[in-house]
């Protein structure tokens, strides 16, 4: 007995194509013949839990509602959405299904191809996951420049005015050694924040590098003093400091306080009113 030219058609089709194809009662709510093309399970008997068997969970609530839209309008269905694979992990399949009309333009049943896109979808998703990552990175860079940007100018303020103290003070040797000692603390720690700018590794992962070790707490703070005291002096205030007799060790970064501390005094000092008096005093509790 021969076939009828439609379904002789489309068997060959089915056969010819390298595609998922599927055929479903009018109302979608049986599935009458799969091919997965050994990208998803097939079938050929009549299934009315293909949604739960084949479609993601996640994806439930836009496929059926693709699926209302297109029975509603007898429109084509298209719709990429995630499935199982046949090996139980998850792929992607783009789908499009069409209506097969009788003569009275009432819906047979719906034919429908898959494509596998799980590749690309996976690209995409790498790629987006690349972008991400590169968006944070230069978050992390603009936060991480934003904080140092202007650190290394601090200590230029107390060289340039140790150099004038120095010309004022030619001859006197105690001095000039005192002021020389501060300019070399200074320059050494605007070495350590340039390195940190320069330090390309450090400002993509948005790190700070601590470089502890034992130091006494008062070197810190006398530095930051050197640091901050021509903001200090520029608004006519008074710094009275109060250091303990005994000397308090921290395991710490020394640049890192320095820095803490002159920004401290330096915020300080320009929100008091000019001529202000500002108290400093370490104490251990």
């Amino acid at each position: 007995m021969h076939q009828r030219p439609n379904e002789a058609q489309f068997r060959a089709l089915v056969s010819a194509s390298s595609d998922v194809v599927y055929r479903m009662n009018p109302d979608w709510t049986e599935m009458r013949q799969l091919r997965g093309r050994e990208f998803i399970v097939d079938t050929h008997e009549p299934d009315r839990s293909w949604l739960e068997k084949y479609i993601h969970p996640d994806d439930h609530g836009r496929v059926t509602e693709t699926i209302r839209k297109a029975v509603r309008n007898k429109a084509v269905f298209e719709l990429e959405h995630q499935v199982s694979q046949i090996d139980g992990t998850l792929g992607w399949t783009f789908s499009r299904a069409i209506t097969l009309l009788d003569n009275d333009g009432a819906v047979l049943e719906w034919f429908g191809m898959a494509i596998d896109v799980t590749a690309r979808k996976q690209a995409q998703e790498q790629r987006q996951l690349l972008l991400l990552r590169l968006r944070e990175q230069d978050q992390r860079k603009d936060e991480f420049l934003a904080t140092l940007a202007h650190e290394p100018r601090n200590p230029l303020a107390p060289i340039r005015t140790g150099l004038h103290i120095m010309r004022l003070a030619q001859g006197d040797a105690e001095a000039t050694e005192r002021v020389r000692s501060m300019m070399e603390r200074q320059l050494k720690q605007m070495v350590h924040l340039i390195d940190d700018l320069l330090d390309v590794s450090r400002i993509n992962h948005g790190k700070i590098d601590l470089r502890k070790e034992r130091i006494e707490l008062a070197d810190a703070i006398q530095q930051a003093i050197d640091t901050s005291r021509p903001t200090i002096a520029q608004a006519d205030h008074e710094l009275l400091i109060k250091f303990p007799h005994s000397p308090i060790y921290v395991d710490a970064d020394l640049t890192r306080l320095v820095q803490v501390f002159s920004n401290l005094l330096n915020n300080v000092a320009m929100f008091t009113e000019r001529g202000g008096r500002i108290r400093l005093t370490m104490q251990q509790l």
